[in-house]
């Protein structure tokens, strides 16, 4: 086997070395009729290659061979994927690209060789062609055996590579060089090329191109001249200064553009002017002045000053700034304006060359807004406060008052002024708005730049300071003073908000004088003599009172005179009231000055009274408690009474007593308790005195037990003396345990209050021998019956000693109840105590049902705020003082303490900015700090300067 493959093998070698020294030394021929034929021949496009050629008469080309083709330079063949032979060559052919500009075709065998001096050719793809075109373009073709060795070769027929298509054009100088800078209307010349996509020149190019530059100014648009080669030129110019411009060339729908390159401008030969409106005197505006060649380019080089002038008035500055890179910009501003109905330019004239210019088009100017003081007189300046009177004011006659700009030109006739009248309820002007559109009511200047208006008083005094405003936010301002002359009740107030009828044959004395006090003032500027004062009085439907009340006069004696500028006076009276007067009434007052000719009727702030029937009282039989008491312990007693009275009468605690008179003449005395209720209300009220001893010598049986009542209703004297009950204390030797005294730590509470109080509960053990605490029990009672919304902490303990359990032989011992939440009834509410104790085991017991201890249920202050200004409206900035009540009502039955002290106590007016009030330190009437439960009582501020 082996020496047969050898064998095979042996033979092979040899045939393959007979045929490769056969071609090594035939003799080399020369290819003929070589060809090249490209499906496209333009520059840099993609085509298909057919070489054909015809072998030479020596040799012929092997079924194995190779067909080697050198390409001009610049050919891509490196995209030949697909090869085929033509003409007599058959068979399967594989490209190879040794170097960029050689491809080698090898034939596979499968073929036959191709005879000699026989036609044939190759064709391949993809080849593309070379950017740049050209003509006489040539390929060499070598034909060789399969290792490589030549065996015949030829160059083509020479073919051509012509340009693409219209791409864009090149714009350059005359001689294709990059355009140099050019001075702005002077021609140059241009070359334009039209390029395709490889910049090869298209020579078919023979259309119409169109000329633009950065500037848009170059001339001709057109090219006069048809491309020759794609090639033409055209003598150019550029109008417009500028650096970096560019000239673009077009045609046929594509562009082309040349170098960057500057123009610059031409020698100075005018002035140019920013646009110029119409302008107002005394008002600078921009102008901007531009040094400019004859074509309106900038001359950046000119750095001179120019001389600026009007045609019509005057102008400052009278010479620039100096100009820099040609150009400056100056403020300039109209002083005199000379004939204001003529038009007028500006006009500059360079300092050296004497080159002058004036702006266009012309412009209009007026006079400048009003400005500065202007002059008003009002005559008369005293008007009455009667709502018809009037005044003109106006502008003094003469030059000199006119009003006039920031440059002393007259302003002209139409200037318009806004009238403000410092306050209008004092009067308003009388002529008819200039100008309705416009905010505010307008007065307009007259021909000869003056004001004339009229004022009409209004039917309240007062000073009104009328205000003119005009120019440029406000720049032209005046005013004048006109007194109103009125008179003003501010206030009427009474130390007392209710008072008490007078008592017919009853334990109170008669009502003394209630001092009333009124405040006037005189809302002009003149002072005034006050003729007369009086008060009137109305009742609650707000009827005329004629009778009940009768008024004196105390202070000043009259006439007396109000000072002006809204200055008071204090007017005081003190009032009688009989026994028939009832109810709510309004107090207000009367004024007239001047004999008549000037009054008010009306106060700003009027006083409210209430008019009380004086209190009764009556003793509520079988209210005394307790009822009974033992030898040697204390009570505190407790009595209920009646007031079927109006009035609030207020108890003395040193003169309401408790009297318990035993047999002999023996008498025991206990003072209201201080503690405890003060007041007697409308209705039922419980009366608590102090603690009595009763002595262990003190008759023993059934003791009679008097009263005095003695207090004061509305400031009036109030007395019941030794009012004999019919009710008795019976007077018995002490048991072993008993209840002496229950005291409340407050005798009013509040509803539902969450916050804690006591009830103290006073044990007494009489006995020899010391007694162990048992069980407490504590109950509030509304109605005889249980309130069980109280929330009642019960002791443990006894207070003494520290807490202890024991109440030691013949001693009092104190329990302490903790009120944690107050129950929901109101009215008032009684006590129930229940106490036990054992010695050695034997229980004793003491219980008190409603006897003592009592207190009050009140429902919650809520508080009502009214103010009631003394003047409807003040002036800006005002220092005459006027008056704001602050009036609280109490609509709760709890008192209400005013903390003076507090910023929440306050009169606040808008920001407060400006205004400087003095605080209410105490409220009016007395208690000073107290607003009772159901009542209504006044803070009064003083505001002594009024905000901007």
């Amino acid at each position: 086997m082996l020496a047969r493959g050898f064998k095979h093998y042996a033979v092979f070698f040899v045939i393959w070395l007979g045929s490769s020294l056969f071609s090594a030394f035939a003799n080399a021929g020369v290819l003929t009729d070589i060809t090249v034929q490209a499906s496209s021949d333009t520059a840099g496009a993609l085509a298909n290659y057919t070489v054909s050629f015809t072998t030479s008469a020596a040799n012929t080309l092997p079924s194995d061979g190779k067909i080697k083709l050198t390409f001009p330079s610049g050919f891509d063949l490196s995209l030949v994927a697909v090869a085929s032979g033509a003409l007599n060559l058959d068979g399967a052919l594989t490209p190879s690209m040794p170097s960029d500009s050689v491809l080698i075709l090898t034939r596979d065998k499968s073929g036959k060789a191709v005879p000699v001096s026989t036609p044939t050719g190759v064709i391949f793809s993809i080849v593309r062609n070379r950017t740049t075109a050209g003509t006489n373009l040539k390929i060499k073709v070598e034909t060789q055996d399969f290792i490589g060795t030549p065996i015949d070769a030829g160059l083509s027929s020479a073919f051509s590579i012509v340009p693409g298509p219209l791409h864009h054009f090149t714009v350059t100088g005359d001689a294709g060089q990059n355009i140099a800078a050019q001075i702005a209307g002077k021609n140059f010349i241009i070359q334009i090329r039209a390029k395709d996509a490889f910049d090869n020149v298209v020579t078919s190019f023979v259309s119409a191109v169109t000329l633009d530059d950065s500037t848009h100014t170059i001339s001709p648009k057109n090219v006069p001249d048809t491309p020759i080669n794609g090639v033409v030129s055209a003598n150019v110019q550029i109008t417009k200064a500028q650096s970096n411009t560019r000239i673009i060339a077009a045609g046929s729908g594509r562009t082309g553009s040349s170098n960057s390159f500057t123009v610059t401008h031409n020698n100075l030969a005018k002035f140019g002017f920013s646009p110029i409106g119409n302008q107002v005197a005394g008002i600078p505006f921009a102008v901007t002045f531009t040094a400019q060649d004859d074509k309106g380019n900038t001359v950046t080089s000119y750095n001179g000053t120019v001389k600026i002038e009007a045609t019509e008035g005057n102008v400052l500055p009278a010479n620039s700034q100096t100009f820099v890179n040609g150009v400056v910009t100056e403020s300039v501003r109209f002083t005199t304006i000379g004939n204001k109905e003529l038009l007028r330019s500006l006009k500059v004239t360079d300092n050296a060359s004497s080159i002058t210019s004036s702006s266009l088009p012309q412009f209009a100017v007026s006079p400048g807004e009003p400005s500065g003081e202007v002059k008003l007189v009002a005559n008369p300046n005293v008007l009455p406060a009667d709502g018809v009177s009037k005044t003109t004011i106006k502008t003094p006659n003469g030059a000199n008052n006119a009003i006039k700009d920031s440059e002393g030109n007259s302003v002209g006739n139409g200037r318009l002024f806004t009238v403000v009248v410092s306050d209008a309820s004092v009067g308003k002007i009388a002529t008819a708005d200039a100008d309705p559109t416009t905010p505010g009511l307008q007065v307009a200047t007259t021909a000869t730049s003056q004001l004339n208006f009229d004022f009409q008083a209004g039917q309240k005094g007062g000073v009104a300071t009328i205000v003119v405003t005009g120019g440029a936010n406000g720049s032209a301002t005046g005013q004048v003073t006109i007194s109103v002359n009125e008179l003003r009740i501010l206030s009427v107030q009474a130390e007392r908000d209710t008072v008490s009828a007078r008592d017919k044959n009853g334990p109170s004395e008669d009502q003394d004088s209630v001092r009333v006090n009124m405040v006037v003032q005189n809302a002009g500027q003149n002072p005034i003599a006050l003729t007369k004062a009086d008060l009137r009085f109305k009742d609650a439907n707000g009827q005329a009172v004629l009778d009940h009340f009768f008024v004196k006069l105390e202070s000043p004696p009259l006439p007396a005179l109000v000072p002006g500028n809204f200055q008071t006076l204090n007017v005081s009276f003190s009032v009688l009231i009989d026994e028939d007067a009832s109810g709510a009434y309004t107090i207000d007052g009367l004024a007239e000055a001047e004999n008549g000719t000037i009054s008010d009727t009306t106060a700003n702030i009027t006083e409210q009274w209430f008019v009380q029937s004086p209190p009764k009282i009556t003793y509520l039989p079988g209210s005394l408690a307790p009822k009974t008491a033992s030898l040697g312990s204390s009570y505190q007693f407790y009595v209920r009474v009646r007031n079927s009275g109006q009035a609030r009468l207020v108890l003395d605690t040193d003169k309401t007593l408790l009297r318990v008179l035993g047999e002999g003449g023996n008498t025991l005395l206990a003072k209201l308790d201080a503690n405890g209720v003060l007041r007697v209300a409308p209705g039922d009220t419980t009366l608590k005195f102090q603690g009595l001893f009763i002595p262990t010598n003190f008759p023993i049986g059934r003791c009679a037990a008097a009263i005095d009542i003695v207090g004061t209703h509305n400031a009036v004297p109030y007395s019941l003396s030794n009012i004999l009950l019919p009710d008795s204390v019976t007077v018995k030797q002490a048991a072993e345990l008993e209840i002496v005294n229950i005291i409340p730590s407050q005798s009013t509470v509040t509803q539902n209050m969450g916050k804690d109080w006591t009830i103290t509960v006073k044990v007494r053990n009489n006995t020899g021998s010391a007694m162990m605490l048992d069980d407490v029990n504590l109950e509030i009672l509304a109605g005889g019956k249980v309130d069980a919304t109280y929330q009642i902490e019960a002791p443990k303990a006894f207070l003494h000693d520290g807490g202890s359990v024991n109440l030691e032989p013949d001693s009092t011992g104190s329990l302490l109840f903790k009120i944690l939440t107050t129950g929901s009834t109101k009215g008032p509410a009684a006590v129930a105590a229940y106490v036990s104790t054992t010695i050695f085991g034997e229980l004793y017991e003491a219980q008190s049902i409603g006897t003592q201890g009592s207190f009050l249920v009140q429902s919650p202050a809520a508080l009502r705020i009214a103010l009631l200004p003394s003047q409807p409206r003040v002036t800006q900035s005002q220092t005459t003082d006027w008056l704001v009540a602050m009036r609280v009502t109490n609509t709760g039955e709890s008192d209400v303490n005013v903390q003076f002290g507090s910023a929440a106590t306050n009169l606040l007016l808008g920001s407060n900015a400006g205004y400087n009030i003095d605080k209410s330190t105490s409220l009016d009437g007395n208690p000073p700090n107290t607003i009772r439960g159901l009542t209504t009582r006044d803070l009064v501020f003083t505001v002594d300067t009024s905000g901007a």
